[in-house]
C-alpha cells in the first residue's frame, strides 16, 4: 500500500488543493449572499482533508524520523489540527510552519476576495 501512496503523493496533493479552491469559492459565496454554506461544499471540505492526510502519509513513509504506529491514517485524520504543524515542525523545521502560516493566510486573502467578487456579482457595492 505504501507503494501505492508514494506513487500518489503529487496527485493527493492536487486533489487537495482543488477541493480547498471549492471550499474557498464556497465560503465566499455563503459569506457573499448571507446563505448557508451548501453540502457540496462541505462535502469538498471531507475532501480536502483526506487527501492531505494521504498526502501526509505518502510524505511520512520516507521519512525515518517521523514515527508511523499501526493506524497512522486515523491518527492524521482525527488529530489533524495538532498534528499538520507539528508535523511540519519535524520535517521541514521553521520553514515548514513559515510555509504552514503562508498556506492559511493564503486561503485567508482567498476567501476575502471571493467574497467581494461574489459580492460585487451580485450588484452590491464594497463598503
Amino acid at each position: 500500500m505504501s507503494g501505492v501512496l508514494q506513487a500518489n503523493k503529487s496527485w493527493f496533493l492536487a486533489a487537495a488543493a482543488i477541493a480547498g479552491l471549492v471550499v474557498t469559492i464556497g465560503v465566499a459565496a455563503s459569506i457573499a449572499t448571507d446563505q448557508p454554506v451548501p453540502f457540496s461544499v462541505r462535502a469538498a471540505e471531507l475532501v480536502c482533508a483526506l487527501f492531505l492526510c494521504y498526502w501526509l502519509v505518502a510524505d511520512a513513509d520516507g521519512r525515518p524520523n517521523i514515527f508511523k504506529p499501526f493506524d497512522y491514517l486515523v491518527l492524521i485524520t482525527v488529530f489533524s489540527y495538532l498534528y499538520v504543524p507539528y508535523y511540519f515542525w519535524r520535517t521541514r523545521g521553521a520553514k515548514g510552519l513559515l510555509l504552514l502560516a503562508l498556506a492559511w493566510i493564503g486561503w485567508l486573502v482567498l476567501i476575502a476576495v471571493s467574497a467581494v467578487g461574489v459580492e460585487l456579482m451580485h450588484g452590491g457595492t464594497p463598503n
